[in-house]
């Protein structure tokens, strides 16, 4: 989603840099960052920084349900020992 909208998104997002993020962008990577963190702090306020940054009801349930996805699937590879192969950003391992 955001890599078409955005190219380099990804990479500024690895350096942890946000000084180019808007809006939209920033408040997504905190809702991220929170609910990874501190799932039980998502509340309305939560919700509302989402939509005042312009997303509608049903991309924060998909972005929440991305996130979600990704914590589930990369707690389950920690917690059974797998080890991924590190790829450049942007590539696939070929």
């Amino acid at each position: 989603m955001l890599k078409r909208d955005r190219p380099g998104l990804g990479e500024e997002l690895a350096t942890r840099d946000r000084s180019g993020l808007n809006e939209r962008e920033l408040a997504l990577v905190e809702h991220a960052e929170r609910l990874t963190r501190d799932p039980a702090g998502i509340g309305r306020g939560s919700i509302d920084v989402l939509r005042s940054a312009g997303l509608t009801d049903a991309e924060i349930l998909d972005a929440t349900q991305v996130i979600g996805y990704m914590s589930y699937a990369n707690r389950i590879a920690q917690g059974l020992g797998v080890e991924l192969e590190r790829t450049d950003l942007g590539q696939t391992p070929g």
